[in-house]
């Protein structure tokens, strides 16, 4: 006797990036738990795949930004997670943790209300020896907000916002953070034209060295204590 399906489990006949190429490569290095699995915010490219990896792997802990409004897609994998057991932690402006691997700080959202880009939360993180910051759909408008409120924003590795969107990564941003290496996760491609001529452009009069997802595949960063090496993997 069939039953309708909800929602999220209609979403998985669709090609699903979790079920495709996250759980068979975490599985294929071993990992069956992962400790946080951070929603940036609540578009469906950023948190698609969310949902087989809540059926696929154990997730002890899922980050959610602290904002008013969420997507559909959002409530039904905070659902989902509530019915796998899985700790629901609301991230916010100065929220953070410590592991032994590494600090974790998050800067952004620092309100409640706004546009759900500039409401993405973007973490500053300390691992392998790097300071990283990975911006989630930031644009230029969050992006300069946030560096004028955060005093210390010096880093190595930058997640350019947006998937390099032309409306994001300012010279005043990346003047700020100051960092040395740029990763840009986007699709080969995309309709939207990511990463922007310009963009780019800044980036590299800046020197800095681009690892881009549509060009390189796999960006991988390999490390032991406070030493790593940056390789990437084409599929």
């Amino acid at each position: 006797m069939p039953f309708e399906k909800e929602k999220w489990q209609q979403r998985s006949s669709q090609y699903d990036p979790g079920k495709k190429i996250v759980v068979p490569f975490l599985k294929s290095e071993g990992v069956r738990t992962v400790d946080k699995l951070i929603l940036t915010h609540g578009d469906a490219d950023h948190i698609g795949g969310a949902v087989a990896l809540l059926e696929e792997i154990r997730v002890k802990q899922l980050i959610i930004p602290r904002v008013s409004d969420r997507s559909v897609l959002e409530e039904d994998i905070i659902q989902l997670a509530r019915k796998k057991g899985t700790d629901i932690y609301v991230a916010g402006l100065g929220t953070g943790w410590t592991t032994a691997g590494g600090e974790f700080m998050i800067l952004n959202p620092s309100v409640t209300v706004g546009e759900r880009n500039d409401q993405s939360i973007v973490l500053l993180a300390a691992i392998g020896g790097k300071k990283w910051l990975f911006t989630g759909d930031l644009g230029i408008e969050g992006e300069n907000s946030m560096a004028r409120k955060i005093k210390d924003i010096d880093i190595d590795v930058l997640k350019i916002g947006h998937h390099g969107s032309k409306y994001s990564s300012s010279e005043f941003f990346l003047e700020r953070t100051n960092a040395d290496f740029a990763v840009i996760s986007v699709g080969e491609n995309n309709r939207y034209g990511h990463p922007g001529e310009e963009v780019i452009k800044r980036l590299e009069e800046r020197g800095m060295q681009i690892f881009r997802t549509d060009e390189d595949g796999a960006i991988i960063y390999r490390f032991k204590d406070n030493s790593g090496t940056f390789t990437t993997h084409l599929p």
